[in-house]
């Protein structure tokens, strides 16, 4: 996918339309609008760097190094808004889990997770643990 597609896609998935995104990026309406319909092939990194904190996303998830965008597991706005609306404050550790447990990124997925009070939905949990299994390559 070109980089242009790439934004797209987040940018559509974020709820935001053109011009917000230039308004909040600080891009000319008019630099997006060519970006975005593909004419602008090697955008600058300043711009990449721009859009990717606007998107919530990884410059590398933009430039389409990777295919996992390391914030997607996290919930958006919207999905925070309708959690908010229906949130249990309380959270009992039905599983018996003892923080000094140590498990399988596959067994961890498996169990209720929750971020911020909420509970994650099986798509964030696989999310969840595509990242963690990012970093544990990363970290060797």
């Amino acid at each position: 996918m070109e980089v242009h597609e790439n934004v797209r896609r987040v940018m559509e998935n974020r709820g935001l339309t053109q011009y917000r995104l230039a308004q909040l990026s600080g891009i000319p309406h008019s630099t997006l609008s060519t970006f975005l319909n593909g004419g602008v092939k090697n955008p600058s990194m300043e711009m990449v760097s721009k859009l990717a904190e606007v998107l919530d996303a990884t410059t590398d998830y933009i430039l389409g190094k990777t295919d996992v965008n390391l914030y997607d597991w996290l919930p958006s706005p919207k999905e925070e808004e309708e959690m908010n609306a229906t949130k249990n404050p309380s959270y009992s550790n039905e599983q018996g889990f003892e923080s000094d447990d140590i498990l399988p990124i596959e067994e961890l997925i498996k169990r209720r997770l929750t971020y911020k009070g909420y509970e994650l939905t099986e798509e964030q949990k696989i999310k969840f643990g595509k990242l963690a299994e990012g970093i544990a390559d990363l970290l060797g």
